[in-house]
């Protein structure tokens, strides 16, 4: 008789990791993917038996099963329902950390290049330029032979008098003195949040808080890890836990749900910039509002969009709600929460455009039923991808981030009669 061979482990750490979901499929009815396909496969509990069997040697990599991990959103809508808290997205990362020198690599060519553009050490008036180039009829043309086309389409209008927020500090108003903080500004805060940085920066400072940008931040990481390039987002993690030193009590601040759902997971190593992070709208909502700082009235309807990041990581969705809410006569309605999330995901969007198309006509149906003056994210990405939807339908309905209009109206408030 022959004995069979028990396949050699290929990882026994992210074997023994994946073995603690029991399947029990409670992550099923949340997830975007397996919603829409009805695909074990493209479930959870499907990726993680995948990546199981391929970690103790039972599954060979395939096309097949690597095309499953790619089609992951990493919303991380399971992990917010997990009884058992299995880290489904550290899981993916560290999966295709192995994928990344492989000729099967789940990342492609887009995802490659936008990844190094985005970090690149250039300096910020030459991300501005790219930005002014790339909303030009001759840059649209060349985004779009590129496959950027979704990025470029959705980038946001310049406004007259925008700051560019650059490393230094920014003193708080005199008046008041509330205490400090240190802004992150992430890669694409000049191309895709610029103006989001500025009314965050001017109304800190308003509300008495003196805002330090370190000069030697970079990237968060997160591109780099979810593309399967683990020891280069390693390396960007250790450079900004050194660019934030600062007393345990200074919060990091980012404005983007995104970086900072990356930013909280920085574990001691990458220093302590995830124990002092705050979002934007969580940190606003805990100060004090002195009654001088005067928010003019806007009769206008409004739809809040709320970024997996926010929702299922940083865990405070209704901050940005708590804001707006300080606005006389703003009448915000939350999208439905059947609504998981809007396919920008990340490189997602430019990866496979088609279905986050699919994802993202979900929540512009909702918008065509009652078109609204505005729709607020806190995600430069998903901000970026209704965007471009939205202007694709001709809808003119403005997307920003809920800082920025609270800060418009701010400044309304100090320029009209009393």
């Amino acid at each position: 008789m022959f004995e069979e061979t028990a396949p050699a482990t290929r990882d026994p750490e992210l074997a023994a990791t994946t073995d603690v979901c029991v399947k029990c499929g409670l992550c099923l009815p949340h997830c975007p993917t397996y919603l829409k396909t009805s695909d074990e496969n493209e479930s959870p509990r499907g990726r993680l038996s995948l990546i199981q069997g391929w970690a103790q040697g039972a599954l060979e990599l395939t096309p097949k099963l690597t095309d499953h991990i790619d089609h992951c959103l990493l919303c991380r809508s399971c992990e917010a329902v997990c009884p058992a808290n299995v880290p489904y997205g550290r899981i993916v990362d560290d999966f295709r950390a192995h994928l990344h020198d492989s000729p099967l690599e789940g990342g492609n060519r887009i995802n490659a290049m936008v990844v190094r553009f985005l970090k690149a050490e250039q300096p910020r008036f030459l991300q501005s330029g790219m930005g002014r180039l790339a909303r030009s009829s001759a840059g649209q043309s060349i985004a779009k032979q590129l496959g950027l086309g979704t990025l470029t389409e959705g980038l946001p209008d310049t406004p007259p008098g925008l700051r560019n927020i650059k490393p230094g500090r920014y003193p708080n108003n005199p008046d008041r003195l509330q205490g400090e903080a240190q802004l992150f500004l992430g890669c694409t805060g000049t191309l895709l949040d610029a103006e989001t940085l500025d009314s965050a920066v001017r109304l800190l400072n308003a509300l008495g808080i003196a805002v330090d940008v370190p000069e030697a931040q970079g990237c968060c990481g997160a591109l780099d890890l979810h593309a399967g390039g683990k020891d280069d987002a390693l390396a960007l993690m250790r450079r900004n836990g050194a660019a934030f030193e600062g007393p345990p009590t200074t919060p990091v601040i980012s404005c983007a749900t995104g970086c900072g759902a990356m930013l909280k997971d920085y574990t001691r190593e990458q220093g302590d910039i995830g124990a002092r992070h705050a979002d934007i709208s969580s940190y606003l909502e805990r100060l004090e509002w002195p009654d001088s700082l005067k928010i003019a009235p806007l009769e206008a309807n409004a739809i809040l969009q709320s970024p997996c990041s926010l929702r299922n990581v940083l865990k405070t969705p209704d901050a940005p709600l708590k804001l707006l809410e300080k606005i006389p006569g703003l009448k915000i309605k939350a999208l439905p929460a059947h609504i998981r999330c809007c396919g920008a995901a990340g490189s997602f969007m430019l990866n496979h455009p088609d279905e986050a198309q699919s994802y993202r006509q979900v929540i512009l149906d909702q918008l065509l039923a009652a078109p609204p003056r505005f729709l607020l994210s806190s995600n430069p990405g998903c901000s970026a991808h209704l965007r471009a939807g939205l202007r694709a339908l001709g809808l003119e309905v403005e997307v920003i981030h809920p800082v920025t209009l609270l800060w418009r109206q701010i400044q309304a408030g100090q320029t009209s009669p009393a």
